[in-house]
Formats: C-alpha cells, sequence, structure tokens
C-alpha cells in the first residue's frame, strides 16, 4: 500500500483545510517567541520606570489570536481526523479488494478488519505529531 499516495488524494481532496492549517500553523512562533519577547520588554519597562500601558495592550491582543488561532486549530482537527480516518480506512479496502479481485483464493477478513481498525489510530497519531511537535519546531526555528 502507497500511504505517500492515500496522503497525496487526502490533501488533494481537502486543499482548502490544509490550507487553512497552514495560515493558522503561524500561532506557534506567536506563542513562543513574539509573546516572551513582549514578557521580557514589559519586565523592561517596569524596571526603567517607563510606562508599560502599551506593552500590556500588545500582550493582550496577543493573547487573543492565539487562544482564537488555537481554538480554530482544534475546531479543524474535530472536522479533519474523523475524514482522515474515513479516507484511509476507504482508499485501504478499495487497494485490498483490487489486490484479491483477479486472485481465487479468499482474503483473511479477520486481518483485514484489524488492519483497517488500526490504520486510521496510526495515521491519527502521525497528524497529532505533525501538528503539535514537528511543524511549530520547524516554525519556531525559522521565527528566532
Amino acid at each position: 500500500m502507497d500511504i505517500r499516495n492515500s496522503l497525496g488524494t487526502f490533501m488533494q481532496e481537502n486543499r482548502r483545510e490544509i490550507w487553512f492549517y497552514g495560515i493558522l500553523s503561524i500561532v506557534y512562533p506567536l506563542n513562543q517567541v513574539v509573546l516572551p519577547y513582549y514578557y521580557g520588554k514589559a519586565l523592561s519597562n517596569v524596571t526603567t520606570g517607563k510606562s508599560i500601558k502599551p506593552v500590556i495592550y500588545y500582550i493582550l491582543g496577543l493573547y487573543a489570536v492565539i487562544q482564537f488561532a488555537f481554538w480554530q486549530l482544534n475546531n479543524l482537527d474535530a472536522f479533519m481526523i474523523p475524514r482522515l480516518q474515513s479516507h484511509v480506512r476507504n482508499y485501504s479496502l478499495e487497494l485490498i479488494m483490487k489486490a484479491y479481485s483477479n486472485q481465487y483464493q479468499e482474503p483473511d477478513v479477520g486481518k483485514i478488519v484489524t488492519l483497517l481498525i488500526k490504520l486510521p489510530t496510526v495515521f491519527h497519531n502521525i497528524a497529532h505529531n505533525l501538528r503539535n511537535f514537528l511543524i511549530p519546531t520547524i516554525l519556531i526555528t525559522i521565527g528566532t
């Protein structure tokens, strides 16, 4: 089974949502790079006796943007993960049926069902790790 083919077709079918994921991923550098910068700026203004009011407004604005973006990412996950699991099951079942269509032997249904149950969970874990670890690390590295 070609997993790249399955993910490629899924991404083509859901271009708008994938693009939205990319836009919302900007929240990771905001949370890990920009927000600590403004924390430091606020502390610096307190120690030097400058007004921290404008910096606090920036921090509150960043918090609002970050919270909204993470909320949208969670909503998008709730929408996309079941779609991904359904796509993987359908794609896998089609491949299995094509493989056994010209053979005169009975497919082992127990193994097929077991694989179809486990495979979407594996893809879900991969998507979770990409969203929460790999993509943020890359974006934060670029942002610093």
